[in-house]
């Protein structure tokens, strides 16, 4: 084969020529495209950090400033101007600038290439005014083209921090009040059993239960154990009734201790709706009002007493005239007359006129109080005149006595008179429950500022329904004829007026015991 022509290679050259020139030319495109492109993510990285709400800072290896965003000036209060080339210790508090750069140090040895991204946590930043601030921020480590860079983005958490700590306290205070206030506060949910989800330190005072005792673990319910079975569909009535409404709820209760004891609660809540609209939950807090009760009930009792008393001062004086005449006119019949009959009549006469005179007497006693005439006394020498008085009765009733004083008893200030009618009423009393024979015992001692007189008998003792009851005026279980039901009354009224108070216990079938407290004489040694 003949070598290529002059012109052929010429053409040849110029084809290869034309074939680099388009290569060249293509890279020249790919790499204007290539430029542009860098250009357009500058740009849109440029827009990002510019608009971007959080602080951004790049540092260099030293830690000099070679970035710094719109919102880093309005967070330190720098100009970009001004922080460009400054260390950034500049926005760091002195006390933390050591532990700031052995952190930076640590970082960068740690990822000596690529990019990695690390959380710094809360920090403390400076502004430029000196002011000092709470920062959450994160860090990231890149080498571009050799050298190390830091891009820390900061964000200002002032508000989070002020919320946080008012929220805490608020918290704090609100488990304080808790804490210290008298009475329970609760949330439950809206059953039957009232199921406690929250119950405060109070309900151990209030109930004798500890609080995790009415949890959902726990082994009491507050509905079920705790409020008395009269009254637990009363208060699930009112309460859903309030739910209904959309209103609150106030209830008066009783509930039943852990010792047994009953108590008067108060209570005010409302229901906790969820998204449907149904209550689910219940809060509220319950406190005791069973010293609220007992006074209630003294003002009821004394209003009543008011009524009586003038009622009673009217009849006395109604049928007291009336019935001494029929008596003096009885006993000068039965001093003329001779016939058997005839003074068994006016025996029978004169013994129900004395009956209603004594009564009367009782009724005057009962409405007109006469002053009290106190003095030192010792309640022995008392107790001793009464069961002297009383003897004859005792021994018809086959009813032996014991009386113990303990040692060092103090005499009290009081009215013995007064104080007579008292021990007598309550013997007296006694002899009707021991009908067929018994034991009165009655113990005097020092019981705290108090001289305690306990007086017991072996009777048939009284029923539970009846002890509420028992100072009430005209009450009595006497049968018709037998008793006025005033007698515990004025018992009742003379140990308030002496600033005591009287208890009684009793049991069916174990006998009944009151409990005397009287003041100590306040010059007794």
């Amino acid at each position: 084969m003949s070598p290529p022509s002059h012109d052929e290679r010429l053409r040849q050259e110029l084809e290869t020529l034309r074939t680099e020139l388009a290569e060249l030319r293509a890279v020249q495109r790919r790499h204007e495209q290539t430029e542009a492109g860098l250009q357009a993510l500058e740009l849109q990285l440029a827009g990002i950090i510019h608009s971007a709400m959080d602080a951004i800072i790049t540092v260099d290896a030293e830690q000099r400033v070679v970035l710094f965003n719109v919102a880093a000036e309005k967070m330190f209060g720098y100009q970009a101007a001004d922080m460009l080339g400054a260390p950034l210790d500049r926005l760091i508090p002195v006390r933390s600038r050591p532990a700031h750069q052995h952190y930076i140090h640590q970082f960068s040895q740690n990822h000596k290439t690529g990019r990695r991204v690390g959380n710094l946590g809360a920090i403390s930043g400076l502004r430029a005014n000196g002011e000092e601030f709470p920062i959450e921020a994160s860090i990231s480590h890149a080498e571009v083209g050799g050298d190390a860079l830091f891009t820390v983005i900061l964000r200002d958490i002032s508000e989070r921090v002020k919320s946080k700590t008012m929220l805490q306290e608020t918290q704090r205070t609100l488990t304080t009040l808790i804490k210290h206030l008298s009475g329970m506060v609760y949330r439950c949910r809206n059953d039957r059993d009232w199921s406690m989800l929250f119950v405060s330190e109070g309900c151990q005072q209030l109930t004798g239960y500890l609080p995790e005792e009415f949890l959902e673990q726990g082994t009491v319910s507050y509905g079920r154990d705790v409020i008395l079975k009269d009254d637990r569909e009363r208060i699930w009535q009112e309460v859903q009734a309030a739910n209904a409404k959309g209103s609150s709820y106030q209830l008066s209760y009783r509930i039943k201790t852990v010792d047994g004891s009953i108590k008067w609660v108060w209570e005010q809540g409302s229901g906790v709706a969820g998204h449907d609209q149904t209550v689910h939950a219940l809060e509220g807090y319950v406190f005791d009002i069973t010293q609220e009760k007992i006074l209630e009930d003294r003002l009821r009792k004394t209003e009543r007493l008011a009524e009586l008393g003038t009622l009673a001062s009217g009849m006395a004086h109604e049928i007291g005239t009336p019935m001494n005449v029929i008596l003096g006119r009885a006993e000068y019949l039965m001093r003329k007359t001779t016939d058997g009959k005839a003074k068994e009549g006016l025996t029978t006469i004169i013994t129900q006129v004395e009956r209603i005179t004594k009564i009367m007497n009782q009724l005057l006693s009962f409405a007109r109080k006469r002053p009290i005439e106190r003095s030192a006394i010792h309640l022995k020498a008392v107790l001793d005149n009464v069961f002297d008085i009383m003897h004859e009765r005792f021994i018809k009733h086959g009813i032996g006595i014991e009386l113990i004083a303990k040692d060092h008893v103090p005499s009290v200030f009081a009215d013995a008179d007064q104080l007579s009618q008292v021990f007598l009423n309550i013997s007296i009393n006694a002899c009707h429950a021991m009908a067929n024979g018994g034991m009165l015992t009655t113990v005097i001692q020092k019981s705290g500022h108090h001289v305690c007189v306990s007086i017991s008998d072996t009777g048939e003792g009284i029923p539970a329904e009846n002890l509420s009851r028992l100072f009430d005026p005209f009450f009595t279980t006497k049968p018709v004829g037998e008793g006025t039901g005033l007698g515990l009354t004025v018992v009742h009224g003379i140990i308030q007026e002496h600033d005591g108070r009287i208890t009684v216990e009793s049991e069916l079938g174990q006998g009944t015991t009151f409990h005397i407290f009287l003041p100590i004489y306040p010059l007794s040694k």
